[in-house]
């Protein structure tokens, strides 16, 4: 009869199994992404600089990164992902007030956008123009902020038929609006307030939802 053989563990370090601490590794280098492409852009910020914000050689950088590319990419879908859990739990937790939806989004953007400014320039600028990948993930990421706008503005819509044939297109549209006022708005060095910039964007919106009625004419 074979004796039984215990399955061998894990190896522990510092209390972390490896899978636990490759995890830690990428996590350090994503945020090290974040201040290094967000401050030096993303054509001057090297895997070097990356390892040396995140405290990591760069053997650790290809452990979890085939390039500098697939880190902005992991950057990326980092920062919206953060974003994204914002806006749910407004969402999931309607306000009275119609109104109040969009305030409340709006209000979580354009404080990220304040208060992220290494995020906030990566989602703005440092994405732009890098690669076909990169430039489909950003489309597809304004798409589904589209989608989302469309959550909220919902209150303000009466029942019936779209005033308009595509209300996707719309949507899109008002992100692409909301987007370029934040990119100027960090281009002008933040010169107006938080509260300022987001009443521009909010006017906007407002006014495109509530066309957004049944009927036409």
């Amino acid at each position: 009869m074979m004796n039984h053989i215990d399955a061998p563990k894990a190896r522990l370090y510092r209390g972390l199994a490896k899978d636990e601490r490759c995890a830690e590794r990428r996590r350090r280098l994503i945020e090290a992404g974040i201040q290094v492409f967000g401050t030096d852009t993303y054509h001057g910020g090297t895997v070097r600089a990356v390892c040396v914000a995140a405290g990591l050689t760069e053997r650790y950088f290809y452990e979890s990164f085939l390039n500098r590319e697939q880190l902005l990419h992991a950057v990326y879908e980092f920062l919206v992902d953060g974003l994204h859990d914002h806006f749910d739990a407004v969402l999931e937790a309607p306000p009275a007030d119609p109104e109040a939806y969009i305030r409340a989004v709006l209000a979580i953007y354009f404080d990220f956008v304040e208060t992220n400014r290494p995020g906030a320039r990566i989602l703005l600028f440092e994405v732009l123009g890098v690669s076909t990948d990169i430039d489909n993930l950003y489309r597809q990421t304004m798409h589904g902020f589209g989608a989302l706008l469309l959550r909220a503005v919902a209150p303000l819509r009466a029942p019936g038929p779209p005033s308009v044939p595509d209300e996707e297109l719309v949507a899109d549209g008002l992100v692409g609006a909301v987007v370029h006022m934040a990119q100027r708005w960090v281009l002008g060095g933040y010169r107006q307030s938080q509260g300022e910039i987001a009443a521009c964007a909010r006017a906007i919106v407002v006014a495109v939802a509530r066309d957004l009625r049944g009927g036409v004419g």
